[in-house]
């Protein structure tokens, strides 16, 4: 009895340390320290927005006799972005906190076309073209993770800031009428996401995540043709932005 007593506590011993192990294992500091990488991955865009009549096109006479109509803008295509990303974290037994910092170029640009049929008393078509793009982008985030072994798995938000620029070229076919408008701004806003990073090495780990990124609201208006001064249309969009991306990152 005495003996099966002794076995059954020293297999409570071995479960204890083994579990121990494990948990110093999660919590050996492995995250600790600074680090620099790159990343590749995707955009997809998430904007709408709208083109308006602006200036004397919002005057009592006129619209009496042509009711006004906004179009509506819709950007939802793909475009690729790649970067370079720095940061610093440091582990509390299974908790990781830190601050990461990137520099991404973005190759996405979209075209949104309307054409319609005009109404009496205008005749033939009206169209028009907005281009967005967004140049490149650089966010500034605080990293809230938790340690599970080799990986962790991660929470993030915080500032971001982008170049993006827009087009706006408005056409009456009837007349030739021409309204072009552009604009070229740095945004400042927000983002957020999480993703998960595996250390595949004591000094490498690879990531995966994903960002969503609200940058505010684009807006500018287009020039009248010579012909009909002070007529004008308003270009306005908010720019949001899906970023999904991998990582590889080098621990120092």
């Amino acid at each position: 009895m005495f003996s099966l007593k002794r076995r059954i506590a020293c297999a409570f011993a071995m479960a204890a340390g083994l579990a121990a192990s494990a948990a110093a294992a999660d919590a050996d500091g492995r995250w600790t320290g600074p680090y620099v990488g790159f990343n590749l991955g995707g955009m997809k865009n998430g904007s709408d927005g709208t083109l308006s009549p602006s200036g004397n096109y919002l005057g009592a006479s006129f619209v009496a006799n042509n009711p006004l109509r906004t179009d509506n803008l819709d950007f939802d295509g793909w475009g690729a972005t790649g970067g370079l990303q720095g940061g610093y974290g440091h582990q509390f037994d299974i908790f990781v906190v830190g601050i990461e910092a990137d520099f991404n170029y973005a190759n996405k640009q979209e075209t949104d076309f309307v054409y319609r049929t005009l109404s009496a008393p205008l005749v033939r078509d009206f169209t028009h073209t907005v281009t967005h793009r967004v140049q490149w982008f650089s966010t500034v985030r605080p990293r809230i993770g938790m340690a599970w072994g080799d990986a962790q798995f991660f929470a993030t938000g915080g500032l971001a800031v982008a170049r993006v620029k827009s087009e706006s070229d408005t056409l009456f076919t009837s007349a030739g009428d021409r309204y072009y408008g552009s604009t070229q701004e740095t945004q400042l806003g927000w983002t957020a996401g999480g993703g998960v990073e595996y250390e595949f090495d004591s000094n490498w780990s690879v990531k995966a995540e994903y960002l969503y990124m609200d940058l505010g609201q684009i807006k500018y208006t287009s020039s009248p043709p010579p012909a009909f001064p002070g007529f004008t249309y308003t270009t306005q969009f908010d720019v949001r932005e899906n970023i999904g991306r991998l990582g590889l990152n080098y621990r120092f």
